[in-house]
């Protein structure tokens, strides 16, 4: 069972389909704080950028709404790749904060990680450079 995981990592590393630099950045920005388990979350990272990136061209070519005609009624209604926008915005979101790279969490000082559902901070002393 390990040994297949350890290749599903392995198989990760290889870096299909994802944005080289985006993957190298997130894993440069961690620093000390990274861990070779880390590697899946920066993957899912870039995979799910490069959606939204896809998601965000697609949605300039129309508007925030678009028309629909139901019943011989003609209504306008947001559009779903606006809502797809938002949740996968959300997405990325919880992959940096999993990852403890959001703002807020860099404003504090400290770098949180969540491993396992538990929340673990860590202090970071800027008198030890």
């Amino acid at each position: 069972m390990i040994k297949g995981v350890m290749f599903f990592i392995k198989e990760r590393n290889d870096f299909i389909g994802v944005d080289k630099a985006l993957f190298k950045r997130i894993k440069n920005h961690l620093g000390d704080c990274y861990r070779p388990s880390d590697d899946e979350l920066i993957y899912l990272y870039c995979e799910t950028h490069d959606f939204y990136k896809r998601l965000l061209k697609e949605l300039s070519k129309d508007s925030l709404t678009v028309q629909r005609n139901r019943d011989g009624k003609v209504n306008y209604i947001k559009n779903p790749l606006a809502i797809e926008l938002t949740k996968t915005i959300q997405i990325l979101n919880n992959l940096l904060k999993s990852l403890g790279l959001t703002a807020q969490q860099r404003n504090r000082g400290k770098l949180s990680r969540t491993i396992g559902g538990e929340a673990r901070v860590e202090e970071i002393s800027f008198e030890d450079f």
